[in-house]
């Protein structure tokens, strides 16, 4: 962790549990141009470097999974499996929303407000600095 400056470190990590990936970069960056022989934001910049690189190869080749096992989950999918989430209505405490079932692509950066996706978990990604839930 960067000791020297715990108000970076807090930052950082907020950037990175954020998903606020360029930011935390450029925050590293900034570090290292106030002090160049302080190692952390060098190591951290690496790490975070190589966990992007590490998430970007398992999206690009869908979590390294043989064909016929992604073929399996993909044919799986069952719209039973939305639970109470399925067919297009969800009430909870009285109030009821109206549901459109979309695919991932059929998502847009922000709020998605009435709409469900089904899917499966092909793969996880270790991060040393992952916040627990």
């Amino acid at each position: 962790m960067m000791l020297c400056f715990p108000g970076v470190s807090s930052a950082v990590q907020a950037l990175k549990f954020e998903e606020e990936y360029l930011k935390a970069l450029e925050s590293f960056s900034r570090a290292q141009s106030l002090d160049p022989t302080w190692p952390p934001p060098r190591q951290k910049q690496a790490e975070l470097l190589k966990y992007l690189d590490n998430v970007q190869d398992l999206v690009r080749n869908k979590g390294r999974l043989k064909v016929k096992k992604l073929q399996q989950m993909i044919q799986s999918l069952d719209v039973k499996q939305l639970g109470p989430y399925q067919g297009g209505r969800y009430t909870s405490a009285g109030s009821s929303v109206a549901l459109t079932l979309v695919p991932i692509a059929g998502l847009q950066p922000g709020t998605n407000g009435e709409k469900v996706v089904l899917g499966k978990v092909v793969c996880s990604v270790q991060n040393e600095d992952s916040v627990p839930l």
